[in-house]
């Protein structure tokens, strides 16, 4: 019998598309009970302020896997109810995710379409930006600070400021009170650390504050029904193989396991 040796690639690529075009399942999220929340008073807008939870918590998936998250919609709040589709950040924000449920739809919403948040998209309003820039400067704020935001509950609120800053506002003021997104409360010290956040992502020098080393991540955000549930983002320190990187290594091996049987035949 003759051996095809091109037959296990075309299988293997095949497997490797397969994997790769596999819409994300449906899956359902719990709370666990443990959270690094801290409440603050904040001002999107020209809303009146109002106190909101502010942080990290964790969550189970419907595979019993538990992980911390951060929210990405602040006006919205956790359902557990709704099932949650899964994509990465890049596809969330520079693909308007699926199903018409990324960042642009988020923000198309009458939630923060209205003139009290959004300002009339002028200068003070809280409303979507360039997605690009979004998408870089939350990169950065994880490779520097997401490690750091898990060591107490008022570095994980600060945490959870800076990304809802990064998502509706621009300058990302050290201040925290001028702009779309304000902070009106009165802890000088959350103000502090919400600055230090901010005057990194600002110059770049995340050295002043002692946050030099990077941690590369690979994002995932979990996605409601707009509007029904937070969206929220999960990550993990990158060098866990993805499926579609599983499907590359076992291209590998069965590569290799064909130029064996063409050497034996």
């Amino acid at each position: 019998m003759k051996y095809h040796a091109m037959r296990p690639l075309a299988i293997a690529a095949g497997l490797v598309a397969a994997l790769s075009a596999l819409p994300a399942a449906a899956d359902s999220l719990s709370m666990t009970g443990d959270n690094k929340l801290d409440d603050r008073t904040l001002k999107f807008g020209n809303e009146s302020p109002a106190t909101r939870g502010m942080g990290s918590f964790e969550v189970k998936d419907s595979a019993n896997n538990e992980f911390w998250v951060y929210c990405l919609d602040p006006l919205t709040g956790f359902n557990t109810a709704q099932p949650y589709s899964t994509m990465p950040l890049s596809t969330w924000l520079l693909s308007n995710g699926t199903a018409n449920n990324g960042y642009d739809a988020l923000f198309d919403t009458s939630r923060y379409t209205n003139n009290t948040i959004d300002n009339g998209r002028a200068a003070g309003g809280y409303f979507d930006r360039n997605t690009a820039t979004v998408l870089s400067k939350l990169t950065e704020l994880y490779q520097h600070a997401y490690n750091d935001s898990l060591t107490s509950d008022l570095k994980s609120a600060a945490f959870q400021y800076a990304i809802w800053e990064i998502e509706g506002d621009t300058g990302y003021s050290a201040s925290a009170a001028a702009g779309g997104l304000e902070y009106t409360g009165g802890s000088a010290t959350f103000a502090s650390q919400v600055g230090n956040y901010l005057t990194a992502l600002n110059t770049g020098n995340w050295a002043a504050i002692g946050l030099a080393a990077v941690t590369n991540f690979t994002f995932t955000v979990y996605q409601p029904g707009v509007g029904s549930s937070q969206v929220l983002l999960s990550a993990k320190p990158s060098g866990v193989p993805e499926p579609s990187t599983l499907a590359l290594a076992l291209l590998g091996v069965v590569g290799a396991a064909s130029l064996s049987r063409r050497k034996i035949s």
